[in-house]
């Protein structure tokens, strides 16, 4: 086979729409999965699909997780806050109110 051949070959090739046999599991806009999805470890224990140090590393990230995990609601980081226009006038708002607990 020539040059000349193979190039027109290769040129036939990048064409050509070639379609799978599988079913799309994936919206192929945004990845995300399509609606009956199964996922690949429904049903399974963590044994069977991660790895001993998958599973070390995943619990102690729950556990740092339920340390760190913020209670209260928002105002975690309440700040007084000065708001200045343009003019230089300027307004002060001591924080945010505070939420009743039940």
């Amino acid at each position: 086979m020539t040059l000349r051949e193979q190039q027109q070959l290769a040129e036939r090739h990048a064409y050509e729409l070639r379609v799978s046999d599988k079913p799309l599991q994936r919206n192929p806009l945004n990845g995300r999965f399509l609606k009956g999805h199964t996922p690949a470890n429904k049903g399974k224990k963590w044994d069977e699909y991660m790895s001993r140090r998958a599973q070390r590393r995943s619990r102690k990230g729950w556990k740092n997780l339920e340390l760190h995990r913020h209670r209260g609601g928002p105002g975690r980081t309440e700040k007084p806050v000065i708001a200045v226009n343009d003019t230089g006038k300027f307004t002060f708002i001591p924080t945010t109110k505070k939420r009743k607990k039940h």
